[in-house]
């Protein structure tokens, strides 16, 4: 038996046996959900759109009158039928591991493969060779070389490492300087996230516009 966050409506701590296994699936986004919809209602926003980025995926969600939308039926990996209640939750592959590569008419994609945290993005020099996210947002001067959040007081970006990672596998291929590559790295990454964010509100009638965006996760600082 286990103390888990359930991924019900509460967000209570329930204790599953083996057999309630499927009340596991997205717990802890679930619990992400919720937190973000508590912050947003102490400074005044009751609908709210949440966007948890984590190394592989940006997951988002939709708060609307302090309630977290609730979905009955949802899909697993390989087409697996999961029909329980659960917050809605949408992923899309754009998290701050997410790999950067030109497919083969030349378009730049973001993920889905991700760098993991091991060997994790370029700028961490643990043997990561193909630019993410994270290394486009450190050479735009979006992330702090100096001081990155859970890592070592002695763990430092490696700011070169990124830009000719990003120069050598996509500025040459696109005749982007890096900086421009890095640029459009993050204007896709970007585009990904606006798209579901539009999908997931508009299809249900809600204006974006009128909600708060709430980030939160691991790589939401990039």
């Amino acid at each position: 038996m286990q103390r888990i966050v359930g991924v019900d409506v509460g967000g209570t701590y329930t204790d599953l046996m083996l057999v309630d296994a499927v009340n596991t699936i997205s717990s802890g986004p679930a619990a992400g959900v919720i937190a973000a919809g508590a912050t947003a209602r102490t400074v005044g926003f009751r609908n709210s759109i949440t966007c948890d980025m984590g190394g592989t995926s940006l997951d988002i969600s939709l708060i609307v009158n302090d309630a977290p939308f609730i979905s009955t039926e949802t899909e697993l990996e390989y087409g697996i039928p999961v029909k329980v209640p659960m917050i809605d939750i949408r992923s899309v592959g754009a998290g701050g591991g997410s790999i950067a590569w030109g497919d083969r008419a030349g378009i730049l994609q973001i993920g889905p493969r991700s760098a993991g945290a091991e060997p994790g993005p370029v700028c961490y020099t643990r043997g990561g060779e193909e630019p993410t996210v994270t290394d486009a947002n450190l050479v735009l001067g979006r992330l702090n070389p100096e001081y990155c959040i859970g890592q070592a007081a002695d763990f430092r970006l490696d700011v070169e490492r990124a830009e000719q990672a990003i120069a050598r596998q996509i500025g040459e291929a696109l005749g982007l300087d890096p900086y421009e590559a890095a640029f459009a790295i993050v204007e896709v990454a970007y585009s990904k996230m606006g798209g579901q964010i539009r999908l997931i509100s508009i299809e249900r009638g809600h204006d974006p516009r009128e909600f708060a965006l709430i980030g939160h996760g691991p790589a939401a600082e990039g």
